[in-house]
């Protein structure tokens, strides 16, 4: 095989580079990393490991480190989806039956999905989500901060002086990032 040129190297390395880049930037981003992303950093260690006795020992071990690194890392973030899948029994004709734990139903009242991103996450209808939700005894509704309509009042009235062009989203984040999760009929009706 002949040897490559010093452009062709650089080249076939700023492409590495890049696809490190985005599956990073992806995963920073989404906290998934998409099929044709793992894809681009499987040919992106194949093409590291034809150029590998012409590049140095640290390059190769830094970005073949990364590689692998970011395979482990989607690797263990399948593992964490598999807390916000349900599980599917058959014991019938028809359609299998969904199981849903205590414990997935609270890890996504503790992310504040609603009720229909969690039917969506376990690809099962809403009022299986609320039947399941009943029986754990666990409610949507508690997770929302009981302040007074007075005080909720004060606070919107104090950020809309200090950003007049706070609109209505910028207005429920500011709000939750003062750790209060208030319905969104109770805010927009104080604006």
């Amino acid at each position: 095989m002949e040897r490559p040129s010093r452009e062709r190297i650089s080249l076939i390395l700023g492409r590495i580079r890049r696809v490190i880049g985005n599956a990073c930037r992806n995963y920073d981003i989404d906290k998934i990393i998409d099929s044709n992303t793992v894809s681009e950093l499987r040919s992106a260690m194949n093409n590291l490991r034809r150029i590998k006795e012409y590049i140095t020992e640290d390059t190769f071990s830094m970005l073949s480190n990364v590689i692998s690194d970011i395979f482990l890392l989607i690797g263990s973030n399948r593992q964490e989806d598999e807390q916000y899948s349900a599980k599917r029994f058959c014991f019938r004709t028809g359609r299998p039956s969904v199981v849903i734990s205590t414990g997935q139903l609270q890890l996504m009242i503790n992310e504040n999905y609603t009720v229909k991103e969690m039917a969506s996450n376990f690809k099962c209808s809403q009022s299986t989500v609320r039947k399941y939700l009943n029986q754990s005894h666990l409610s949507i509704r508690g997770k929302y901060s009981t302040i007074g309509d007075e005080d909720l009042k004060q606070i919107i009235r104090e950020q809309s002086l200090s950003h007049p062009n706070c609109g209505s989203e910028m207005m429920w984040g500011y709000l939750r990032a003062k750790g209060l999760f208030v319905q969104r009929r109770r805010k927009n009706h104080h604006e």
